[in-house]
């Protein structure tokens, strides 16, 4: 026996459309939402707390302390953080008209619109809600939601004229998915774009940047944090399997037994146990799980957000069912076909073998770990049974989907963070005694980032800041800083500052203290060192992956002197270096007769000499046979420095780091029209990286 059958084109057909006439008047609307993946709140709708502003607050706690978070988070601090004014939801409801829905104007720091994103995301609900699905297989035809629409229609024309179409004035049908509205967010059939997306959150940083008036410049970062919230909150979405596999899971159950039913495994298009059972407790519970180390690899080479939702959303589709998506065959060897008459996915799939006749369970093992994917119902069990009770997803599955998938939606959303929060240095160069001028700069570094372009910061007026002399904070009203492209400049003319000061200033940038490196007067800096060294060595050593197949281990070493003939340049620009060497091999035979090298470093350090905040090395050979490529970058690694003494007159900077902060080098060979490719990754622990600058 078959477990789909005709009669349920005429449930959906006639007795659907007839229960909800006469139960409509009785039964709460807000009851049959399309659900929105993990509760939108807190239990009693208090407005804080709830899955996703937990999992975003979570995100950014384990972005900001974990070893591979750039090395210059070191100088932002996230104590008494300052408050952004900008528009947030003050009342949630169902659209945007709704009455009781109501936008304006809140009040938090930082983190507090990055989580508050989490929440705002799914306001007002029922407008939201069709935007959050999105299929990477498009398996039915389409990314986006497209389950029993027609179904659920019925129920919104009585309430409120036709859902599909207009509600209130508004359309909520767009046909557009999740991964669309996060990163673009198209207008598609609705009462205007997503204001709050990924693109637009970056225009609004950059807005936000250049910005001085106050007010304007809060409201823009404000926007800008609650955009990376807010895409945050749908890539978590794509860690609910509902969302993923085109379930519109709505918050009632609607079917052939029971319209009205509370029960969320009773009826054709039942509610998602996931988004119910998943509180934001559970999400505290299992959020410091691993994440399936093949699966981190490909988030952490995702190139862009598209990419990434991609990857997480194809993981969940093919290894976690919902209760209308379950398929297979069942214990006793009949087929079992989704619930919701949509097409069945590929994987999972039920299995006979997997079911487990002490607890009811069918298990699966995923990533070695056994994973309940789906209870046999009561029904089933003695012999009874229809498609829509077939299968039932109980809380020990539930619990053993979150151990999973939130960590997947953590990962994902440092992800985010990593490529969105702006890396920004403060740096103080120098104090003109006789102007009382304290000058310095602010550098955005947007390599590896979300931003195409760096962006430039002007300060607010008056500005937001703290300046430290000789570890004592200064009263601001005797200061006049201004920042404008980046160029610091502060007139200390009312104050004493003596021969040997030293001083840290302490910008604030969006809501974020970002601390300047000390500068001390009297004494040269590393920086300054650095700028007169006469030699430089990189080195690398790793297992290079060969594109034939096949490893080896291999060492890469250039050396550099301002004396030597070959050198072409070598130059610094504010704390940013470039080594040019270039050579042609005379009387060497063999292949390198008449081969021409060149090789080029690049890179930059921190205002204080002592971080390498990014490095490349490019090295072109012209052989007769053919060209050789190679490139390498590097990225925050940390100096030992032994500055000049009398028993040490030598400067000695070397720069060293290992795994990620080697993030590739590649060796590309030509030789007649064989092309030969190995890679080096920095995902691989003995990966080892220096870059040493000495006189």
């Amino acid at each position: 026996m078959k477990y789909r059958s005709e009669r349920k084109s005429r449930i959906a057909g006639f007795l659907i459309p007839l229960l909800i006439f006469l139960f409509s008047a009785a039964i709460p609307s807000a009851c049959i939402l399309i659900a929105v993946a993990y509760e939108n709140d807190a239990s009693g709708r208090t407005m804080k707390d709830g899955p996703h502003r937990v999992i975003n607050g979570l995100a950014l706690k384990q972005f900001m302390t974990s070893r591979q978070a750039p090395a210059v988070f070191g100088k932002y601090e996230f104590q008494k953080l300052r408050v952004l004014q900008g528009e947030g939801v003050v009342r949630p409801g169902w659209v945007h008209f709704d009455t009781s829905y109501q936008a304006g104007t809140r009040s938090g720091s930082f983190i507090w619109w990055i989580k508050e994103g989490g929440y705002t995301a799914d306001e007002p609900e029922l407008y939201a809600s069709f935007r959050h699905f999105y299929d990477p297989t498009a398996l039915n035809g389409s990314t986006y939601l497209t389950d029993h629409l027609e179904t659920i229609d019925w129920y919104y024309q009585l309430l409120s004229n036709k859902v599909s179409k207009t509600a209130l004035g508004q359309t909520f049908y767009p046909q557009v998915d999740a991964r669309d509205w996060a990163i673009s967010g198209p207008e598609r059939e609705g009462i205007g774009r997503n204001e709050y997306c990924w693109e637009r959150g970056l225009e609004a940083m950059h807005e936000a940047f250049a910005a001085t008036d106050p007010v304007e410049k809060d409201r823009l970062f404000a926007k800008g944090w609650r955009a990376l919230g807010e895409t945050m909150h749908l890539v978590s979405d794509m860690t609910s399997p509902a969302h993923v596999r085109n379930d519109s899971h709505p918050g009632l159950a609607i079917g052939a037994y029971g319209f009205g039913e509370t029960n969320s495994n009773v009826g054709l298009l039942k509610a998602d146990p996931y988004d119910s059972y998943c509180s934001h407790y559970l999400v505290n519970q299992y959020a410091g799980g691993p994440v399936e180390s093949s699966l981190q690899e490909r988030i952490r080479a995702a190139k862009d957000p598209a990419t990434l939702f991609d990857v997480i959303a194809a993981y969940t589709q093919e290894n976690f069912f919902t209760p209308d998506t379950i398929s297979g065959v069942d214990r006793l060897g009949r087929p079992v076909t989704n619930a919701n008459g949509q097409r069945a996915y590929p994987s999972p799939k039920l299995r006979a073998a997997d079911f487990q006749l002490d607890s009811g369970h069918y298990v699966k093992s995923i990533n070695g770990r056994p994973v309940r994917m789906g209870h046999e119902s009561w029904l089933l069990s003695t012999g009874w049974g229809s498609p829509q009770h077939a299968m039932k997803m109980t809380y020990p599955c539930v619990q053993d989907q979150t151990s999973i998938l939130i960590p997947l939606a953590i990962a994902g959303c440092v992800k985010l963070a990593d490529w969105y929060i702006p890396k920004v240095e403060v740096g103080l160069d120098s104090f003109d005694a006789e102007k009382g001028l304290l000058k310095g700069r602010v550098t955005h570094l947007n390599k590896d980032s979300a931003y195409a372009s760096p962006l430039v910061f002007n300060s607010a007026e008056p500005p937001n800041f703290h300046l430290y002399m000789n570890d004592g904070l200064q009263n601001w009203d005797k200061i006049k800083l201004q920042v404008r492209s980046g160029e610091i400049t502060a007139d200390l003319g009312k104050l004493d500052v003596p021969e040997k000061a030293s001083f840290v200033l302490i910008l604030d940038i969006g809501g974020m203290r970002v601390r300047s490196e000390e500068l001390k007067l009297g004494e040269e800096s590393v920086l300054a060192y650095l700028k007169k060294a006469k030699a430089a060595t990189f080195r690398l050593d790793g297992v290079y992956k060969h594109n034939r197949g096949g490893t080896e281990q291999h060492h890469e070493e250039y050396s550099f002197n301002r004396r030597d003939a070959e050198i072409q340049g070598w130059s610094w620009s504010g704390n940013s270096f470039e080594i040019t060497w270039k050579k042609t091999y005379t009387n060497y035979g063999g292949v390198w007769e008449g081969a021409t090298r060149t090789v080029r470093l690049s890179g930059s350090v921190t205002a204080d000499g002592r971080t390498l905040s990014s490095c490349s090395l490019k090295v072109d050979t012209a052989f007769k046979d053919g060209p050789q490529e190679k490139s390498a970058t590097l990225t925050g690694l940390n100096a030992t420095v032994l500055m000049p003494e009398p028993s040490r007159p030598n400067f000695v900077c070397m720069y060293r780091g290992s795994g990620p902060r080697v993030a590739s080098c590649v060796i590309t060979t030509q030789t007649g029209t064989v092309r030969t490719v190995q890679t080096l990754s920095g995902e691989d622990s003995s990966t080892r990286a220096e870059l040493e600058f000495f006189q």
